[in-house]
């Protein structure tokens, strides 16, 4: 689970945010809201790869591994003052070494750049167009006042078909975002009970 806009600083200690039987990862804004946070669940293989998280966008990236399938998932917040051409070469340059490395991605976040308009190039269907990937979320996730409405929060993955349930809907958490989500096909290891 990843989520956006946590506008969390180092103040703010790891404990507050602990979840018995979760792993939990943060990364930080200073000032001006921002911020991500990941947790993953303690029984499913997992870790952090932060040579996969670039500066320019807000990253936070997770390898996981489910049923002998390794997927590098990564946790995206695009500000709205980073301009889209920014986004779009950093997180291509970041793909370009990540798909030599993995078979299944998956990026999850706000980006900020609306896929609703598909009659309208934007960078998101560009990367999709580049690393074959689909977007799971096709209705709007954002209700602002006095806009239409848009699909700024994406789920894109080049592995649709391991991926299903995908949900948006409001859940009364944000001032406008839907909560977004998918799950992965796939299995995890019991463990075995001693005796």
């Amino acid at each position: 689970m990843f989520i956006a806009e946590t506008k969390l600083d180092d103040s703010f200690s790891d404990a507050l945010f602990h979840t018995s039987g979760y792993q939990m990862w943060r990364k930080n804004r200073s000032t001006h809201g921002g911020g991500l946070m990941a947790f993953l669940r303690s029984d499913i293989p997992g870790n952090r790869k932060p040579q996969h998280e670039p500066n320019q966008v807000e990253t936070i990236a997770v390898e996981v591994n489910l049923n002998c399938k390794r997927w590098l998932i990564m946790g995206v917040y695009k500000p709205p003052s980073t301009p889209d051409m920014t986004m779009l070469n950093t997180i291509t340059h970041h793909l370009d070494i990540v798909t030599t490395r993995y078979d299944n991605t998956m990026i999850i976040g706000d980006m900020n750049t609306d896929m609703s308009t598909p009659k309208q190039p934007n960078v998101l269907s560009g990367l999709c167009d580049i690393f074959d990937m689909n977007s799971l979320i096709t209705d709007p996730t954002c209700y602002t006042k006095n806009s239409e409405p848009t699909t700024i929060d994406v789920i894109l993955t080049n592995k649709p078909t391991l991926c299903h349930n995908n949900l948006n809907f409001n859940c009364g958490l944000s001032d406008c975002h839907n909560l977004i989500g998918t799950q992965i096909k796939g299995n995890i290891p019991s463990s075995k009970v001693q005796k």
